[in-house]
């Protein structure tokens, strides 16, 4: 495009100064044409009528009349002699209009010029004398006439001479006007155009349609400027999107965000500043951020908050400030240090939320906690009296029992000594119910410190201490983990589940296998039975406390999966009951990985 409209302004500025100079220079010489050949004329008149007064006088000098008939000479060549454009050279041709008047003059001064001679300071006869006054008398007249014709020939010559001239000249300047036409048409079609659809574009986006763009076509600059302004409006549109989500979160947000200059003054606040504080915008705009101060603090506690922004950029905790209405409460507050591109820092932002509620809620929690923990000491205390006042009823009965058994000796039948032996298990059933609910009341208040157990040997211990029916076997499948909690607890959650499927097996050949994964965020761990299974229903049911699906002197307490459960999620896992293919049951603890 520049290259384009470089070269037309050129090409104006030439064919102007071409036109003009040649007009200059040319038409100028025209007029000089006329005008000398004009002179010409009156000195040729005025020589002619000398000549012609002054050859018939014989007192006159032959050399006046000479010297008239040079200079006549001399006018009659130098108007031949008249230079010409070259662009009027058929001018001079002989058969052309100058020539032949030219030519006529020549023939008509050379009869004239021979007669005055003659005429001059010659003592010739009176018959010849008469005869050449006579034709000089007679020709002055026709040389004046010759002479005219000459010189109005020159004059038309030069006339036409100008004309031509003045059409090169008016060509120039109409070529010229065309030309400049087709440059505005062509800037309004290339460059004002296109130019004004932009503006039109930059109008449209300012008045919210972000969808407006430019259409462009050409490859020269007026179509890479339509590119770069849909680029830049496309990365504005998209900057207006972000700062309007970020003024819509601004103005939206629960908690409050003040934002002050590095002076520091504040320059803006949310809508959240002044339902918190009081604080109307006009009130704390331009203002420090110590009016909030409640004056609980020294100034040494603001010099280190700051001192911790300038080297972290950042700061939070709890603090104390001032509403407007005097209230001073607590609040939680971050302040964060905005850098700009150079890595200087153009802004702090801070951001605090009334915390009051939370402070009285910790309060009455902790108050409720306390209260908890003392009833919670008087009920273990409660149930270590408790299950000391059942249990000596419970032995007293077992006692009893065993000595009826004891005093009937082989009077008592069968069918008593049936009731004698139940009566006994049920007792049994009663104390490991007792024992079991002092464990649970117990759990998560131990004292003793976690440590790393090591599955392997601890499920080889447990193993071994079971009272294993024959045809029953325990597999145990390494690498096995180490888990992180008290070893007794770690004892009380598989101990549970080995003792749960082997009291439920339903025929006298059984196999558990006890294997481990990771998928390096969990530990799974599996046991896996070839029982009767558990059905669907009940599957989530078993972990619940007092709950059993075993009846008659086979019924369990009901509290050995719930305190797996209850000790599997206090270390941040889970157990779930799944289903054992073909047959059985799989007990899955999910134990999270250390680290």
């Amino acid at each position: 495009m520049s290259l384009k409209l470089g070269f037309i302004f050129l090409l104006l500025i030439s064919a102007n100064v071409a036109s003009l100079s040649l007009y200059q220079f040319f038409r100028p010489g025209s007029l000089a044409l006329a005008a000398q050949a004009i002179d010409q004329q009156g000195k040729l008149r005025h020589l002619a009528e000398a000549i012609a007064h002054e050859a018939v006088h014989p007192s006159v000098s032959k050399d006046f009349v000479e010297e008239n008939i040079v200079r006549y000479e001399q006018g009659l060549r130098s108007l031949e002699e008249q230079p010409v454009d070259w662009h009027l050279g058929l001018i001079m041709e002989p058969d052309s209009e100058i020539g032949k008047s030219l030519a006529a003059l020549r023939e008509q001064w050379e009869q004239y010029r021979s007669a005055a001679e003659t005429l001059t300071g010659l003592e010739v006869e009176n018959a010849r004398r008469m005869q050449a006054e006579a034709y000089v008398d007679t020709h002055t007249a026709s040389l004046v006439r010759a002479a005219d014709r000459a010189v109005k020939a020159r004059v038309a010559g030069a006339e036409r001479y100008g004309s031509f001239l003045d059409i090169v000249f008016y060509s120039l300047t109409t070529g010229q006007f065309l030309l400049l036409l087709l440059v505005f048409l062509y800037m309004r079609r290339g460059v004002t155009r296109p130019i004004l659809a932009m503006a039109q574009m930059i109008r449209r986006f300012a008045a919210g349609d972000h969808a407006a763009r430019v259409a462009f076509s050409s490859n020269d600059e007026i179509g890479y400027l339509a590119i770069s302004l849909n680029r830049t409006v496309e990365e504005l549109a998209r900057l207006l999107d972000e700062q309007a989500q970020m003024t819509a979160m601004f103005e939206s947000s629960h908690e409050a965000i003040t934002i002050t200059d590095t002076t520091p003054r504040i320059i803006r606040v949310n809508p959240a500043f002044t339902r918190i504080t009081g604080y109307a915008p006009e009130d704390v705009v331009g203002q420090n951020p110590r009016v909030l101060q409640s004056g609980r603090y020294p100034l040494a506690f603001y010099r280190h908050m700051w001192r911790q922004i300038e080297d972290a950029g950042h700061w939070q905790g709890e603090i104390w400030n001032r509403r407007r209405s005097g209230e001073v409460y607590p609040q939680w507050l971050s302040i964060s240090a905005v850098r700009g591109r150079m890595g200087l820092v153009t802004h702090y932002v801070g951001i605090f939320s009334d915390i009051s509620e939370f402070k009285r809620t910790e309060a009455m929690l902790r108050n409720h906690a306390n209260e908890l923990q003392r009833t919670n000491a008087e009920l273990e205390e409660f149930a270590y009296a408790a299950s000391h006042d059942l249990k000596a009823p419970l032995r007293a009965v077992a006692n009893l029992a065993y000595c009826l058994e004891e005093d009937a000796g082989d009077s008592l039948d069968a069918e008593n000594r049936d009731r004698l032996q139940l009566l006994r298990s049920r007792v049994m059933q009663m104390d490991g119910l007792i024992n079991g609910l002092l464990g649970y009341a117990r759990l998560g208040r131990e004292t003793e410190s976690v440590e790393a157990v090591a599955l392997a040997p601890l499920l080889a211990r447990i193993r071994g201490s079971l009272d294993v029916p024959p045809g029953f076997r325990i597999e145990i499948h390494e690498p096995l983990p180490s888990f992180t909690a008290l070893p007794v607890h770690l004892e009380q959650i598989f101990r549970n589940l080995l003792v749960n499927a082997l009291q439920h097996h339903d025929r006298d050949a059984a196999r558990i296998d006890i294997r481990a994964r990771s998928d390096r965020k969990w530990w799974y761990v599996d046991i896996m039975d070839d029982g009767p299974g558990i059905p669907v229903s009940a599957r989530e049911s078993v972990f619940k406390i007092f709950n059993t699906l075993a009846t008659g002197s086979e019924a369990s307490s009901g509290i050995g999966l719930a305190l797996v459960r209850k000790l599997v999620r206090r270390y941040g896992g889970e157990v779930e009951l799944l289903e054992n293919i073909p047959r059985g049951s799989v007990f899955r603890i999910r134990w999270p990985v250390a680290g």
